[in-house]
């Protein structure tokens, strides 16, 4: 996905989970197994040329349609640019952990949980590793954008009258690792003038086995300082992980509830098993044939 589209994503996270939790309540179907959405069948591209693909089809339940619609139109007001040159393709899933069951009437309350709670929105985005159009990979791409705004350290109006301040880091911190992870981060006791309220907008960066070319994950999640209450507000901190899965070519996005970071491995292989079960044939097709 580009650098703009996955930026939305990440803001329109709770307005998209408001949207669909609001369409889903409207739903009139007494059957507790009536799923919430139809199944999505694609042409899945595996690179930029669209040339070659493989036919992908999604159970009923597991589209978030809903919230993938309006994300497009706000991405894209005028209408999704076409360039055969440069095909991608995106789709959006909702599920729920551990069970990875798709959405129905019966477990409807589950995904309306304030904060998410035990639901993972997954976002797979076409093109991973295409020299063609991108030297590095989309994993690694992504990995920048994200070490690129923690490097700034702000305090923002109205914390401070007038513009803002800003302390722009040469690097990250090391912290901590977590649950086999490493992690970097915001050294917050450097930076004393930075009010404890504005933590939440700063990530810490999971990763492993390293940031260099054979880095397989990485997870951002709210930083650690950050509680599950910010001045009493209920404010539950989340993560977005990130890895590659090699028989779409796809780069993954899966956000989940910081809680369920200890079980970053098992959510990776449950969601690579779900999107390996979605490929119909694993034959390549030509869409000129």
């Amino acid at each position: 996905m580009s650098q703009k589209k996955r930026i939305f994503f990440g803001a329109g996270v709770f307005v998209v989970l408001a949207l669909v939790g609001w369409l889903g309540g409207c739903a009139q179907s007494p059957e507790s197994n009536t799923p919430y959405s139809p199944p999505l069948r694609l042409n899945w591209p595996l690179d930029h040329t669209g040339t070659h693909r493989l036919q992908v089809l999604v159970p009923a339940g597991y589209n978030m349609s809903d919230g993938a619609e309006w994300m497009e139109a706000v991405i894209y007001p005028h209408g999704r640019p076409t360039d055969p040159h440069n095909v991608q393709q995106d789709m959006l899933l909702e599920t729920l952990w551990p069970e990875m069951g798709p959405h129905t009437v019966g477990n409807n309350q589950s995904f309306e949980v304030p904060g998410m709670g035990r639901m993972l929105m997954i976002l797979v985005g076409s093109g991973a590793v295409d020299p063609a159009i991108h030297a590095r990979d989309r994993l690694h791409i992504d990995l920048d954008t994200d070490k690129f705004f923690l490097k700034q350290v702000c305090i923002p109006p109205p914390s401070l009258p007038g513009k803002a301040i800003c302390h722009d880091l040469d690097h990250l911190y090391p912290k901590p690792g977590k649950f086999g992870l490493k992690r970097v981060g915001v050294d917050f006791h450097r930076f004393p003038d930075v009010p404890k309220a504005e933590y939440r907008h700063y990530n810490d960066l999971y990763y492993t086995p390293d940031m260099g070319a054979d880095m397989q994950t990485y997870v951002s999640c709210t930083a650690d300082e950050v509680g599950p209450t910010v001045h009493g507000i209920a404010y539950n901190p989340l993560c977005q992980q990130y890895f590659i899965f090699s028989p779409l070519n796809a780069v993954v996005q899966v956000t989940y509830r910081r809680v369920y970071l200890k079980d970053w491995s098992g959510i990776q292989s449950a969601v690579g098993q779900f999107l390996q079960s979605t490929i119909v044939s694993d034959e390549t097709f030509s869409e000129r044939e």
